[in-house]
């Protein structure tokens, strides 16, 4: 909100961070708002309402992202991504844990540019894109598939039973566990 953004400059300030290095931006279509998110060097989430949409969208351009969850499903919806994505080391368990990760990522950033951390973690977040579960839609389909089948199959037990075919056990439902390729 425009009511923080006096305030995070304030902030980049006393840490010495460039004025020019933080951008804030409005809404754009989807291509250019892609192509903004790509531009950046991390992505600083929210830990009471993380970034859910958003969240995908920066770790689809390969930025990097800093997360820490709370109780609620809505502040550990980044996490979740994070972890699709095969990047534990985004992911802080409080945060202590969230403030010293970004100092270490941001500790040695010169001449304008992300530092060597960094940088390595830039370079894993765009590999995560390619060989992670998070973006691998052919499996995502293929779980879908397999999940629209065993609802399919759960409903006609339960359709047997009421009809007296079976008195056996009630289906007691499924779960599916998605798992990387091999």
């Amino acid at each position: 909100p425009s009511v923080a953004v006096p305030q995070i400059r304030k902030e980049a300030e006393k840490q010495g961070l460039a004025e020019d290095r933080i951008r804030f931006g409005t809404t754009l279509p989807k291509k250019e708002y892609l192509e903004r998110g790509a531009l950046a060097d991390l992505f600083l989430d929210t830990p009471l309402v993380n970034a859910h949409t958003s969240a995908t969208d920066i770790l689809w351009a390969g930025v990097p992202m800093i997360t820490t969850g709370k109780e609620s499903m809505i502040s550990r919806v980044a996490a979740s991504l994070c972890l699709a994505a095969g990047r534990s080391e985004m992911v802080a368990v409080n945060l202590a844990e969230y403030a010293a990760v970004v100092g270490q990522l941001l500790q040695g950033a010169g001449n304008g540019g992300p530092s060597p951390r960094l940088q390595r973690l830039k370079r894993l977040t765009r590999h995560s894109k390619e060989h992670s579960p998070l973006f691998d839609t052919r499996l995502w389909t293929e779980h879908l598939d397999v999940s629209i089948r065993l609802a399919w199959e759960s409903q006609l037990e339960v359709d047997r039973r009421k009809k007296g075919q079976d008195k056996g056990r009630a289906p007691s439902g499924y779960h599916v566990i998605v798992r990387p390729r091999r």
